[in-house]
């Protein structure tokens, strides 16, 4: 399984795509602008406007891990829509190496978090106020996984109220060479003060917004079963069902507040 996530801007996509060109050493990207977009014209889509990124892709190595980011411009902005601006929330990320922290100060609706560690990587970040081994538990379940590196608070931080919260954890996904992994983790208050925020009748929302993560396969059948596991406590956006090219795709909200869209891919055609 693919594991990406998805970004949208205002008009500066492409200055996004070059600072990480100059950040990263090996980065892969692909990009295409509204000039590529089938019915460009009928969407309305000012010639001024067709240079702005309509997707793109930049695949990120660090050591043995990889993060995928889908980022573009938004459709609206294209269309001379958009009514206000584009109220977007920061995504974290975690580095880990010799990188110097301060390369990775700049608001691109990234938050970098960086880690020092004699082993390079580069991972998908999430805090829960109190809850992240409900988080794991169901992961773990929905993708048919085990977390590695679990650690608490009370092995790096001795005795505290809330010491068996969850200080770091790793859930991964594999295609071929490729390892792409979420690393998640309770906040330093909730083991500090020993609670457990989760409110059922507030979810949908992760730090008042909704993270999209793609999974891509070639696998069907585990699309379907890993979707439908997902769907327990969820939103549904879109049932997983077949598209105009009789590939499956469908996309939700879980129950943590985490959007997620499921895509069939075929790697022949693509």
């Amino acid at each position: 399984m693919i594991l990406s996530m998805q970004k949208e801007y205002t008009g500066n996509c492409k200055d996004i795509i070059n600072r990480y060109k100059n950040l990263f050493s090996s980065i892969n990207v692909t990009a295409k602008t509204f000039n590529e977009m089938p019915n460009v014209d009928i969407l309305g889509i000012k010639e001024d406007n067709r240079e702005l990124i309509w997707k793109s892709e930049m695949s990120i190595n660090v050591g043995k891990n990889s993060i995928i980011l889908e980022v573009s411009d938004s459709l609206l902005v294209a269309m001379d829509s958009l009514s206000g601006n584009l109220i977007t929330f920061p995504d974290q990320l975690l580095i880990q190496g010799e990188f110097k922290p301060e390369a990775f100060n700049f608001d691109h609706n990234f938050e970098w978090i960086h880690q020092p560690s004699e082993n390079e990587g580069i991972f998908y970040y999430f805090e829960f106020d109190g809850f992240c081994d409900k988080v794991i538990s169901h992961y773990e379940n929905v993708f048919d996984t085990k977390a590695v590196d679990v650690l608490t608070y009370n092995d790096v931080s001795g005795n505290m109220p809330g010491g068996e919260k969850i200080y770091d954890a790793s859930i991964s996904f594999t295609d071929g060479d490729k390892c792409f992994t979420i690393k998640l983790r309770d906040t330093f208050d909730s083991a500090r003060y020993n609670y457990d925020k989760y409110n059922p009748n507030a979810l949908l929302f992760y730090k008042n917004h909704n993270p999209l993560l793609s999974i891509k396969s070639q696998d069907k059948t585990a699309l379907e079963s890993c979707f439908a596991r997902l769907t327990a406590g969820a939103k549904l956006n879109k049932p997983m069902s077949k598209d105009e090219f009789g590939m499956l795709n469908g996309s939700l909200i879980d129950k943590y507040g985490i959007c997620w869209d499921f895509s069939e891919v075929d790697l022949q055609r693509s």
